[in-house]
């Protein structure tokens, strides 16, 4: 699989991406069996001299990611020296110029010798890739022991105590069939088109003359390919390549359709004439879009969140037509490359992408993203998986996705598992492997029957009591917090103190905020551990806030508040007007005067506007807040956080027969409000 995943296609090496950028050498010297030709073995100075002249070629050669080549040369170069000569160099790159091309066995001849001699020099990539290895070749036990000595992620306790959906289905119900249309090239990322086609990528070369081969594996370079699927789902049948206008000298793949399948956005190098390259020389992946006009597409045109500096690729189309996700190493990510999302807006325009956050991404490499309307299902190299690439599954609740979870065996094996798309009616689908027993370097795999259950319903139960007499308390307001920091839902305590939270999702976490005039504020962590018995009691215990007598706060509702708690903003703006300055510059001196006095600012928008922008004006605002009260010399430590809401919780909520809102209404809307956090230490 290393064809498109480490190579350029898509986007996701382990090393660097600029593999893509040396697509253009060619090598004038003679070749190695004519060095070879002219060396007398019988002297031991003219073999070494001969091999440090091969070490050089194969450096070239690796250097600039012709792993294939650089391979050959390095296995010649140590056959002619003696153990004791193999020097760290020499076996960290042999070893990964067979990892790259995902020769796992031949790779483990090398990192072996590596680790034991040269183990606590190894970087912590290094010694990942030499799992990758041990779990690729069968050797999981040593995998996992490595990991847990090296505490790389608390990985290896991750590993064993994994449940998977395919743990809990019934043994032998999923059928795996290796596919007859499967070429001795890379054959991945099958999309589904309209009701009985697919479309994948492929290095296979379908016309009469040879194309020129990428020299990572010496293999063509990627087109996108189309086909009929049989009625058995066994086979693709009537081959061809899909556009001449789409498919052009280097690679295009990872494509994916609109729902009415006129609209194809697909993954190709940086291409406009001759590839764009960044500061260092590196040709990055973007994404394309095509459209069908009148039975052809179209020439594809850029999306606008492409860039030189880094790459974007893999893209899904939701159900709707509404979402695009893709893969990016854009800065600002938790990994090598993580899964993002915009929004496709009616008029063409795309919103800022979105991080999926840490629910699905990890600080490895996601990447082959594939979108029903209950789930994203992607492929990872995170370490608790069963080697290489693994796909995923999360679950989409309460407008968010939750934890992914491993799909097991037989979809994932020791090697590479990836490009998953599943048909969750028909429950069939396809996916990609170079696991042993296929045809070539990638092959598409089709699967059946694949019944999954439902994830087991969880419930988060609990009751609210004063700290100091022990007695319920009716009316707190419960708020239940994902692990991305947002609530997803609300209770009030009963008459006998008692919320209750049904319907959870057990692989998820969570955090219960609880909440009740003249009490303080209250946190807990709810997180169960992955068994049969999901149910979670716990008990909030509130404390009273004291009654204080300052200039500067008031008491309401039996709450303790900040006398000037709140400042306004002009429409669409979150510049400092004139008024919430001279707010801002009273508060500055009283935070000043009061060095215990720590607060929380939260931002909010009108209803005019899309949630997307209003969101990000809202973030927006919370930061401009924030940073006016420290350039007036307000210690940072007394704001906890600065948090946008955007136009989800109004001052003034507008009904059906008040629509549309005044403008009072409005402005009293655009808001950041500060809530005190703490205070106690003033009044001791």
């Amino acid at each position: 699989m290393k064809t498109r995943l480490f190579s350029l296609l898509m986007l996701f090496t382990i090393s660097s991406w600029g593999q893509v950028a040396n697509l253009e050498f060619e090598d004038d010297d003679v070749s190695m069996e004519e060095i070879l030709e002219t060396v007398n073995f019988q002297n031991l100075e003219e073999v070494r001299a001969t091999a440090n002249r091969l070490m050089k070629r194969a450096d070239m050669y690796y250097d600039r990611m012709w792993y294939a080549q650089a391979s050959e040369i390095y296995d010649q170069v140590r056959s002619m020296t003696s153990d004791k000569e193999w020097s760290k160099r020499l076996l960290e790159r042999g070893g990964d110029s067979f990892y790259y091309i995902s020769a796992m066995d031949n790779a483990y001849d090398w990192f072996d010798p590596l680790y034991a001699r040269f183990g606590s020099q190894l970087t912590e990539a290094q010694v990942y890739r030499f799992v990758h290895v041990l779990k690729g070749t069968g050797n999981e036990e040593r995998a996992n022991e490595l990991l847990y000595q090296l505490s790389l992620e608390d990985s290896a306790a991750q590993y064993r105590s994994q449940t998977t959906f395919m743990d809990m289905m019934e043994e032998g119900t999923v059928s795996v069939n290796n596919l007859p249309m499967n070429s001795p090239m890379s054959d991945f990322s099958p999309i589904f088109y309209k009701e009985d086609q697919v479309v994948f990528s492929s290095s296979r070369d379908s016309s009469f003359l040879v194309t020129r081969k990428y020299k990572w594996n010496n293999q063509p370079y990627l087109d996108l390919y189309i086909g009929d699927r049989d009625s058995l789902e066994r086979d693709v049948e009537k081959i061809k390549k899909l556009s001449p206008s789409i498919n052009t000298k280097f690679h295009e793949a990872s494509a994916s359709f609109t729902p009415d399948g006129n609209t194809v956005y697909f993954t190709r190098n940086n291409y406009k004439k001759k590839l764009r390259r960044d500061e260092d020389g590196v040709n990055h992946l973007t994404l394309f879009k095509s459209v069908k006009e009148n039975g052809k597409w179209s020439k594809p045109k850029e999306l606008p969140f492409n860039s030189k500096s880094y790459s974007t690729g893999h893209p899904a189309i939701s159900p709707d037509g509404k979402k695009l996700y893709f893969v990016s190493d854009m800065p600002g990510g938790l990994g090598g490359t993580d899964i993002y999302v915009v929004d496709i807006y009616e008029n063409g325009e795309y919103s800022k992408p979105k991080n999926l956050g840490k629910a699905v991404n990890s600080s490895r490499k996601e990447m082959f993203p594939f979108v029903t309307g209950n789930a994203l299902y992607f492929s990872s190299n995170r370490s608790e998986g069963y080697g290489g690439l693994d796909v995923y599954q999360s679950n989409y609740r309460y407008g968010e996705f939750d934890i992914a979870v491993n799909l097991g065996e037989p979809i994932n094996s020791r090697r590479d598992d990836f490009s998953f798309i599943i048909d969750e009616v028909k429950k069939s689908g396809y996916f990609a492997s170079n696991r042993p027993g296929g045809k070539g370097s990638d092959d598409i795999y089709s699967f059946t029957n694949m019944v999954q259950p439902a994830p087991v319903a969880g419930i988060i139960s609990g009751k609210v009591i004063d700290l100091e007499t022990g007695e319920v308390l009716v009316g707190a307001e419960i708020s239940l917090v994902n692990d991305q920091n947002q609530v997803i839902r609300k209770e009030v305590s009963d008459l006998e103190g008692v919320f209750r939270f049904e319907d959870l999702d057990r692989y998820s976490s969570f955090t219960i905020q609880t909440s009740k005039a003249s009490y303080k504020d209250a946190s807990q962590e709810a997180n169960w551990t992955i068994k049969s018995d999901v149910n979670l009691a716990i008990e909030v215990q509130l404390e009273k806030e004291p009654y204080v007598e300052a200039d500067f706060l008031v008491m309401e509702e039996g709450r303790t508040r900040l006398k000037d708690d709140r400042i306004l903003f002009d429409f669409d703006s979150y510049h400092i007007n004139k008024k919430a300055a001279n707010v801002l510059d009273k508060m500055a001196e009283t935070f000043q005067e009061n060095p215990g006095l720590v607060v929380r600012i939260d931002a909010h928008t009108d209803s005019r506007g899309s949630n997307e922008y209003n969101q990000w004006l809202s973030e927006k605002r919370a930061q401009s807040t924030r940073d006016y009260l420290l350039a007036q010399g307000v210690n940072p430590d007394q704001i906890t956080e600065s948090t946008g809401h955007g136009e989800d919780s109004p001052e003034v909520r507008c009904t059906a027969a008040m629509e549309p809102c005044n403008e009072d209404f409005h402005q009293r809307n655009r808001r950041s409000v500060f809530k005190i956090v703490s205070w106690d230490i003033l009044y001791q």
